[in-house]
């Protein structure tokens, strides 16, 4: 199936088909999507959709150059420049994102007419967390092009790509040439807007939101919420979330405070200084208003020795009092420790996307999850599954989770590749990952191995 891209400069017509064939390269499978493409002119594309050019949020590099003809060339928004590769095929443009990217579509600009042999005659698109796992996107053949080429990257389900990287490979050139002259790449990202207030206005700052509550994003651990500014050169800034998942709710313990980390047991100590003095005034006060009583009184040696024993009474009995009233505060706040400490000790099964979003979103925050990723027939997941067993048994403060990686929708390629896979969770967020997880252990390990492991990249602490 084909279709059209039209020169933004001329009527003449770039014709990009989508083909099933492999790229070349080491590290990369065979396309993994095979949707239609659709290219229109970038004239039209900026006026008829909300996309924004994210290429400056990224480092770029490429697997060779000319001298004078490299990333700058083909960054510099001038049609007239270009980058010129100078080794084998496949040529490689690497785009790599500080933090992942929600990417809707690649544009390239080519030029048969200028270049000849140099224009591109087949360009393969890929996506994914580094060198290491690339997946192909999209596979375009080219027919003399001459102009901007709109390719948009869609997944299985239809959706943007999103990935910490994109790669353009030059796969082949028109008349079997070697070296390859692309003109300018364009990297664009879909934007969802929200009203912008007054106040926002005043301070010059126009802030648009990125919408990425999904499962995708849980899984490597993204944030439901970043904005970006206006400017492209200011760094980007962390939205916090206003989900109430991330921010449970804390029973009052009694005293009019609640135990909310630092600030609370801060707040908690100048309370407690507080009643102290409190008291110490009010023993103050009584004991002003007894010595009045008595210097506007005559008594005999026998009522000063009454009234001295009466004071020291007095005394005891408040001492006795506020230390009961210290215990018994200190017995609130222990009984509190102990009914906060969650016991686990066994590894429990998730049923679908539903069910880790909730174990994850609805753990109390100071609660480590690890949830293992894992495939029936993938080597090494029965046995990493048996070990869990016994470690969750020994640390029972951690929570430990399975799911299937079909049951949460992984790439074939993760599953066959990246599981069995560890996940640490704190507070709804990723701390850290470890897919491959044969990788660190080797195929034959052993329970000891695996919480040596755990300990080693503080995932768990050690009982000794």
């Amino acid at each position: 199936m084909s279709s059209v891209a039209t020169n933004s400069n001329s009527a003449t017509p770039v014709t990009a088909s989508n083909t099933n064939t492999t790229a070349g390269g080491e590290g990369f499978v065979t396309p993994s999507n095979t949707n239609n493409i659709t290219a229109t002119s970038v004239q039209d594309l900026d006026t008829t959709t909300n996309n924004n050019n994210v290429g400056n949020q990224a480092t770029w590099s490429l697997s060779s150059c000319k001298p004078g003809f490299g990333v700058e060339q083909l960054r510099d928004d001038n049609t007239e420049t270009y980058w010129q590769s100078d080794g084998q095929l496949p040529h490689l443009v690497n785009i790599q994102f500080r933090r992942k990217t929600t990417v809707s579509s690649v544009e390239v600009y080519a030029d048969y007419k200028l270049d000849e042999s140099y224009t591109p005659s087949k360009i393969s698109v890929r996506s994914g967390t580094n060198f290491n796992d690339l997946q192909e996107i999209e596979v375009l053949e080219l027919s003399e092009p001459s102009g901007w080429i709109q390719i948009p990257l869609k997944d299985l389900s239809e959706r943007s790509v999103r990935a910490f990287m994109v790669q353009i490979a030059v796969i082949a050139n028109h008349q079997q040439g070697r070296d390859t002259h692309l003109r300018q790449i364009r990297i664009h990202s879909p934007l969802e807007e929200r009203p912008v207030t007054t106040a926002e206005y005043s301070s010059c700052l126009i802030l648009t939101y990125f919408n990425m509550a999904t499962l995708d994003d849980k899984l490597l651990g993204e944030k439901l919420h970043y904005y970006c500014s206006s400017s492209e050169d200011e760094e980007e800034k962390e939205q916090p979330s206003n989900s109430n998942s991330r921010n449970p709710d804390i029973s009052n313990n009694g005293t009019g405070t609640v135990n909310t980390g630092p600030k609370g047991v801060v707040k908690d100590y100048m309370r407690y200084k507080q009643l102290e003095n409190e008291q110490r005034e009010e023993q103050a006060k009584e004991k002003l208003e007894l010595a009045k009583k008595l210097s506007l009184t005559c008594r005999s040696i026998n009522d000063d020795d009454k009234a001295k024993d009466e004071e020291d009474e007095l005394d005891a009995l408040f001492d006795d009092q506020f230390m009961q009233m210290y215990i018994e505060k200190r017995m609130r706040e222990m009984e509190l420790k102990n009914d906060k400490k969650k016991y686990f000790g066994e590894i429990k099964e998730l049923e679908d996307g539903d069910d880790f979003l909730k174990a994850i979103d609805e753990e109390e925050p100071y609660v480590s999850i690890v949830v293992f990723i894992y495939e029936d027939d993938a080597d090494g997941c029965y046995a990493m599954n048996e070990c869990l067993k016994i470690v969750a048994i020994d640390y029972t403060d951690i929570k430990f989770l399975r799911i299937s990686a079909s049951a949460v929708g992984f790439s074939n390629y993760f599953k066959s590749n990246g599981v069995p896979a560890l996940l640490l969770y704190k507070g709804g967020d990723l701390i850290q990952s470890y897919p491959k997880m044969l990788d660190f252990l080797g195929l034959d390990f052993y329970a000891t191995d695996l919480e040596a492991f755990l300990i080693r990249n503080n995932v768990i602490k050690s009982k000794t």
